[in-house]
């Protein structure tokens, strides 16, 4: 029994630091947009899982702003998950143990926007974006 409790522990460590090897801290330096961030360094992050409206659009400052206050200049976690079309860096962020992307859908300022072979987190985006009440899912070519 020892030994089976001691291997538990051991797997269990050994998937938790699994999962945060993908994971790095950074600093966001500029909002972009309600989905594109620049960290500190220059990096370009869109969020992966979510879509907001573009310059031209309705809503595209309160998208923006919302992100902006919800981290710009504030520490988060950040999980890549590819690259797209432009280039930038697909990303899952964090900030503590709030899911930035779901906060987004939650608060509607986000529709849900699902990429092609990203599908990491897919329900958590699911259940953030049924909770507004509003929007649209959107299929990245």
């Amino acid at each position: 029994m020892k030994t089976l409790t001691t291997g538990l522990i051991v797997a269990i460590l050994f998937l938790t630091a699994c999962g945060r090897q993908d994971k790095t801290q950074a600093i966001i330096e500029y909002v972009i947009d309600g989905d594109t961030v620049r960290i500190v360094g220059g990096k370009v992050i869109r969020l992966a899982g979510i879509d907001t409206p573009e310059p031209d659009e309705t809503g595209y400052s309160v998208a923006r702003d919302a992100l902006g206050s919800m981290i710009h200049g504030k520490e988060v976690w950040i999980e890549y998950a590819g690259e797209d079309s432009y280039g930038r860096s697909l990303a899952y962020l964090w900030l503590g143990d709030h899911f930035v992307q779901g906060e987004m859908l939650r608060l509607g300022h986000a529709d849900l926007m699902i990429f092609p072979n990203q599908l990491s987190y897919l329900e958590e985006l699911i259940g953030a974006w049924s909770q507004k009440g509003t929007g649209i899912i959107k299929s990245y070519k």
